[in-house]
């Protein structure tokens, strides 16, 4: 895994990592006047997250976990109730056997701004328009009938 970490300016300094003193250069600043510093060395990432700048929030961890799917070893499953094998998907790994459970499936709306969203949310419950005029009063009603609002990007 690639630890990412960054700052608003260029930063030098030294950590102390298994005895070792070890220097930490982020690059020179990019057009967005950040600086960044890459390590695949998790001692290195621990020892940065202890220094007094990224616990003031000089400096940020921007590292990108890896997705985990839900694998789990098929030993510890429990029979899959639909008899065509619908909602998992079984797969062999390394010559272990794993099966991946689909989560079901959500009721989305997708729309591209907040307008389209209250109006399709009005049609599809019925409720009228005077009841959303903020998006956190949209959301909640979302929420509340089981709905997840999307928005999708232009």
């Amino acid at each position: 895994m690639v630890y990412t970490f960054a700052a608003g300016r260029q930063l030098i300094f030294y950590v102390k990592v298994g005895g070792r003193t070890r220097l930490v250069q982020f690059g020179e600043r990019n057009n967005f006047g950040g600086s960044q510093f890459l390590t695949q060395d998790e001692n290195i990432a621990n020892a940065i997250r202890q220094t007094s700048m990224f616990k003031r929030g000089v400096i940020m961890e921007a590292t990108v976990k890896p997705k985990e799917e839900n694998i789990t070893p098929k030993h510890s499953l429990t029979p899959n109730p639909s008899p065509k094998g619908e909602g998992s998907i079984k797969t062999e790994l390394g010559g272990a056997r794993y099966e991946v459970r689909k989560e079901p499936a959500k009721n989305v709306l997708e729309v591209d701004n907040f307008t389209q969203a209250k109006e399709a949310l009005s049609k599809k419950l019925g409720i009228d328009k005077k009841n959303m005029k903020t998006p956190a009063q949209l959301s909640k009603i979302a929420k509340e009938n089981g709905i997840a609002i999307k928005y999708t990007e232009r």
